[in-house]
């Protein structure tokens, strides 16, 4: 027979006021899909520099073959942030009470945005339109990742708000 504690009711609420908004948890998503992507990106740098064999800037390139290279380029770190959103989306789905999967998605795309952002004050993008290509191709990785992790990863593999390991509803 197992013995419980009484539990004492405080008049904050217990539960409800460790609920964040689903605000708070896309903007969490955001971050945490960042954070993770930036030592991933640069693992995926240097493999997609390994990969080609090539240093980047050289002139007597054709253009298609310069096309062809910033392809095989990006490839990595785009997996990289694949991988980042999708940890970030089952980290919100998991734990984000009160999220559901669109939110973690937002999430993966706000990331999209930041790190678009961040490269854009770094000098990154020679045009506006090279800027907005990335963040289009980078939200079109981020988001569905980080949706489908909260999905299937995330509290009881649905968009519904979960289930305690005792069986408690919530």
């Amino acid at each position: 027979m197992k013995r419980r504690l009484p539990v004492i009711q405080s008049a904050s609420g217990g539960r409800e006021a460790e609920q964040r908004s689903p605000a708070a948890w896309r903007v969490v998503g955001a971050v945490l899909a960042f954070t993770l992507w930036l030592p991933l990106s640069m693992l995926g740098g240097a493999l997609g520099k390994a990969l080609v064999g090539v240093q980047v800037g050289g002139t007597e390139a054709s253009q298609a073959s310069k096309l062809m290279l910033a392809v095989a380029l990006s490839g990595p770190p785009l997996l990289a942030f694949l991988l980042a959103c999708a940890l970030s989306g089952a980290l919100v789905g998991r734990f984000g009470s009160g999220a559901r999967p669109h939110d973690a998605g937002i999430g993966g795309a706000l990331a999209a945005a930041l790190g678009c952002m961040v490269a854009a004050l770094g000098g990154a993008f020679p045009s506006w339109i090279s800027a907005g290509v990335v963040f289009l191709a980078m939200a079109a990785v981020g988001f569905p990742s980080a949706f489908f992790a909260a999905r299937f990863f995330g509290r009881s593999g649905g968009s519904g708000p979960g289930v305690d390991p005792e069986g408690v509803a919530h």
